[in-house]
C-alpha cells in the first residue's frame, strides 16, 4: 500500500495514515491505528509507518508513491507526495527525465556508455547495474510471454507492437549499452504520458512485487492500480 509522505508542523516526515487496510475491500468496517514506524537501510530514507487494523487483525507498511517492498530504490520518478520529480541531469548525458535515485538511473548510465566501478560506488556496483537492467527488461514484459507483455502494453499505455519488437531487438542486441537505450526510450514513452504510476502496476503483472494500491485521503478508499 502507498500512501503519500508529509511534514508536520515541526518540519517531520509523516505517513498519511489510510483508514481502511488492505483486507477493508469486503465491506465491512476498518479501525486503523499506527503501530509502529520502521526504519530502512535502502530504499526510501524514512521511517515508514507501520500501521494496524484491529477489526481484520493485520498489520501493513505504508510505502511511500514509487517504492515497493524490499526495493532498494524508487520504481517510478515522484516524490514523497506522489508528485513528478524534475530532471535535474544535465542533458547531454542523454538523460531528462528524472531518473536519479531510481531503478531507472542505471539504465541511463548504461545508455550513456557509463559502466558502474566494480567494487561499487554511490548508486552500487557493477552488478548492481546488470541486475537493474534485467529487472526493466522484465518489468517492460520482455522477458515474459506475449499476453503478459501485452497486458503490460496496456496498462502502460504503449503499442504491444513497440513492446514486441523491442523484446526481439533486445534479444538480437549484442552490447548492454544498446539493451539501455532500448529501455530508456520504452521509459521515456510511458512517463510521456503521464503514467508513472502504471509502473507499478506492469511490475505486479509481470510478477515483480504484489498488487499495488494507493490510499486516497480525498475520497477515503483504497485505490487499485492493476
Amino acid at each position: 500500500m502507498q500512501a503519500a509522505y508529509e511534514r508536520d508542523g515541526s518540519g517531520t516526515l509523516q505517513g498519511v495514515l489510510p483508514s481502511r487496510c488492505p483486507l477493508g475491500d469486503d465491506g465491512s468496517e476498518c479501525r486503523v491505528g499506527l503501530h509502529d514506524h520502521r526504519s530502512r537501510k535502502t530504499g526510501p530514507q524514512i521511517p515508514l509507518v507501520v500501521a494496524r487494523c484491529h477489526r481484520h487483525e493485520v498489520s501493513f507498511t505504508v510505502y511511500p508513491p514509487g517504492h515497493v517492498p524490499y526495493g532498494r530504490t524508487a520504481v517510478a520518478p515522484v516524490d514523497l507526495q506522489g508528485r513528478r520529480v524534475a530532471p535535474t541531469e544535465p542533458a547531454e548525458l542523454g538523460v531528462s527525465i528524472g531518473v536519479s535515485g531510481t531503478m531507472w538511473e542505471a539504465t541511463a548510465d548504461a545508455a550513456a556508455g557509463v559502466r558502474w566501478a566494480e567494487a561499487g560506488g554511490p548508486g552500487g556496483s557493477r552488478r548492481t547495474q546488470g541486475r537493474r537492467l534485467v529487472g526493466a527488461a522484465v518489468l517492460f514484459g520482455l522477458r515474459s510471454e506475449p499476453r503478459v507483455r501485452e497486458q503490460v502494453a496496456t496498462v502502460l499505455g504503449i503499442a504491444t507492437l513497440t513492446l514486441h519488437e523491442a523484446a526481439r531487438r533486445c534479444s538480437e542486441f549484442a552490447t548492454w549499452r544498446d539493451r539501455a537505450q532500448q529501455l530508456l526510450g520504452l521509459l521515456k514513452r510511458c512517463l510521456a504520458g503521464g503514467l508513472s504510476r502504471a509502473l507499478l502496476a506492469a511490475g505486479h503483472l509481470t510478477g515483480l512485487w504484489g498488487r499495488p494500491s494507493r490510499w486516497d485521503p480525498g475520497g477515503g478508499r483504497l485505490r487499485v492500480l492493476v
